[in-house]
């Protein structure tokens, strides 16, 4: 094969391949909510995600008792639960939901799966198990894919503004969080799973930025949001 043939040939395959990366950004880039007013977007009436094709299970519910074996009412967070009542052993996160996420902005609805490792991410969004669960007091951290060939929830988290609105269904109950904060830090900049107040209870999205790097991307993206109100899940 001569080299000037050989040169069209890359040439065209280069070009298909830049034309089928960009249907692909514009098929599933959010066209319907990425301008829309985050006031107006509330991500509690979203859908439930899709049941994924494997077998699963809860994660332990903590409000459960005796006289209530459902666990939960808009006021069961309040009452005090020790937090290895929901921790997990090592051996027994595999395939573990702790809930869902919902975000209008992002049109977004996924599994939340107990841990924050590669068999997790690849299914979804992971729960960072040093951080705290919604229904105490501190850091709730989620993490998740930006670009995967299986699973890339957090792809167009850099469209978040603040106001936005962010639901945790979780055991029944709609956490609710609105969106103060977005920024980037390094990609070793671990205080951003540290418990930001004692007295808060926060949210934090994270991702890796940019979205386009060569090798292990330097920096990652965060959203920060706080809680407002805890709703009954639909």
């Amino acid at each position: 094969m001569s080299r000037q043939r050989l040169s069209k040939i890359l040439i065209i395959a280069g070009t298909m391949c830049l034309v089928a990366l960009l249907c692909y950004e514009l098929i599933t880039y959010p066209w319907g909510t990425a301008r829309v007013d985050g006031a107006a977007l509330i991500s509690a009436d979203m859908p439930d995600p899709t049941p994924p094709p494997f077998e699963f299970e809860w994660l332990p519910n903590p409000f459960a008792t005796d006289d209530n074996p459902t666990g939960f009412n808009v006021n069961a967070y309040n009452q005090p639960r020790p937090p290895q009542a929901t921790r997990l052993s090592t051996a027994r996160t595999e395939n573990v939901a702790v809930g869902y996420i919902k975000i209008g902005r992002l049109d977004l609805s996924e599994y939340i799966w107990y841990g924050a490792e590669e068999q997790q991410l690849r299914e979804g969004i992971g729960f960072m198990p040093e951080t705290q669960l919604p229904h105490l007091d501190g850091n709730f951290v989620l993490t998740g894919h930006r670009t995967h060939s299986r699973s890339e929830p957090f792809r167009y988290l850099n469209l978040m503004q603040i106001g936005d609105y962010v639901t945790v269904v979780y055991f029944g109950m709609n956490f609710n969080y609105k969106v103060d904060d977005i920024f980037v830090v390094g990609a070793t900049d671990t205080w951003v799973l540290e418990p930001c107040d004692t007295d808060a209870q926060i949210l934090t999205l994270l991702t890796c930025d940019p979205i386009v790097w060569i090798g292990r991307r330097p920096n990652r993206l965060i959203v920060r949001a706080v809680l407002v109100d805890i709703t009954e899940s639909n």
